[in-house]
């Protein structure tokens, strides 16, 4: 690492392998001819310890992390390697759902340290499935759509909820709760649907399915009863599937971004898109799994609000790009489009970036240099804060689309 300057570097990537994701949906993104048979779900940019990217150092492969505590202020810049103890704080993803993840949410900072540091001292062990907390951090996360996408998120305003699940007899005792309690409602109704004995829970679960099947609307991606057939058919008899009803359903279009905060129920139910995180892998379940659900630990990090889910609202930046601002301050996603035409020339005084081409190529200059990178479909480039300014020029006449991840200033 002796005189090593930090420049543009092309990022080596993890695939994560999932039952949820597809055969070969990343690798046929990427443009591999080679086939596997394993559904792929997810490809990790950034530098979480499960799964870090690499990039050549002199010639040499280096895993991504190593390179930060190295050179933490110059990967980094000055700002975030002091306000995130000289770690990378996002973790950038392209997510392909062919099938529905599970039901879950995601613990606030607070919550995820106190979890994380009970579980180091009494287990179970870092890798052990029933593990909860994998980390002391939390996990805001923005997903953008590729393609189509749709995704349960929230709870539902409670009018919906009831006029949905009022046929029910079975659950009248529990509707009650919701009826009578506007503010703690939807949280007591979703822990009391997750303790019905089992005889109720089937009971429950079979009618909801089968009422759903007979609905004009079981063939309608954007109606619940098209989503609680398929759940059925996958997971029969799980009481997520009468939980999916209680959240709202969205379906997003390319380009359309959520965000989904702390607390939050969400699960994603179809499609492809780019997912930008706090550094973070704590997941807590309520169903559709067949991995770990620990409902006790959901319960305490679970919020009762219930209301229409919305779109990020973009806002329109200069040179094409468009930003997806969350509250979240570990991270900002933004979306860059060429034609050609005109490059994109970056700001100055900027942080670190990961830049994720999902469509057509492009090369990207450092200003000071005049180093030129070219970055096909599918790779993504570490922009290190180092590199002061830098442009990125599309093919001409054809469309161009790079995701951008970085830091957003402190607020």
């Amino acid at each position: 690492m002796n005189g090593f300057d930090p420049t543009l570097m092309l990022l080596g990537n993890q695939i994560q392998y999932y039952d949820w994701g597809g055969l070969d949906a990343i690798g046929d993104f990427l443009g591999k001819t080679r086939k596997t048979d394993r559904s792929e779900a997810e490809m990790w940019m950034g530098a979480h310890p499960k799964a870090p990217s690499w990039v050549a150092v002199e010639k040499q492969p280096m895993p991504l992390p190593e390179l930060i505590a190295d050179r933490p202020e110059a990967i980094l810049g000055d700002e975030v390697a002091e306000r995130f103890h000289s770690q990378l704080p996002f973790l950038m993803k392209l997510l392909v759902a062919a099938r529905p993840l599970s039901i879950q949410a995601h613990p606030d900072a607070t919550q995820a340290q106190d979890g994380f540091r009970k579980e180091e001292a009494d287990g179970p062990d870092i890798d052990d499935e029933r593990r909860n907390y994998k980390d002391s951090n939390h996990k805001p996360e923005v997903i953008c759509a590729l393609t189509d996408f749709w995704a349960l998120k929230g709870f539902r305003p409670v009018g919906e909820m009831l006029a949905d699940f009022a046929g029910f007899s079975v659950i009248q005792p529990e509707l009650d709760c919701l009826r009578n309690r506007a503010e703690t409602g939807p949280k007591e109704f979703f822990q009391s649907l997750t303790r019905l004995n089992d005889p109720r829970r089937q009971e429950l679960v079979g009618k909801l399915v089968s009422a759903m099947r007979s609905s004009p609307h079981s063939r309608d991606k954007d109606k619940h009863a098209y989503w609680i057939v398929k759940l059925g058919e996958l997971h029969p008899g799980d009481i997520g599937i009468a939980c999916a009803l209680m959240l709202n359903l969205v379906h997003l279009k390319a380009e359309q971004a959520l965000y989904v905060p702390a607390g939050e129920l969400h699960a994603y139910l179809e499609g492809m898109g780019v997912e930008l995180m706090a550094t973070s892998d704590n997941v807590l379940r309520a169903g559709l799994t067949s991995k770990h659900v620990d409902i006790d630990e959901l319960q305490k990090v679970l919020g009762s609000q219930s209301e229409k889910a919305e779109t990020i609202e973009c806002e329109q930046r200069e040179n094409g790009e468009v930003a997806y601002p969350s509250p979240a301050h570990e991270f900002e996603l933004s979306l860059i489009r060429l034609n050609g035409s005109r490059p994109y020339v970056s700001g100055e005084n900027r942080s670190v970036e990961i830049l994720f081409v999902t469509e057509g190529s492009a090369q990207i200059a450092h200003a000071a240099s005049g180093e030129m990178l070219s970055i096909p479909k599918g790779r993504s480039v570490l922009v290190p804060a180092a590199v002061d300014k830098y442009e990125i020029i599309g093919k001409k006449d054809a469309k161009t689309t790079i995701y951008k991840a970085t830091v957003p200033r402190s607020r």
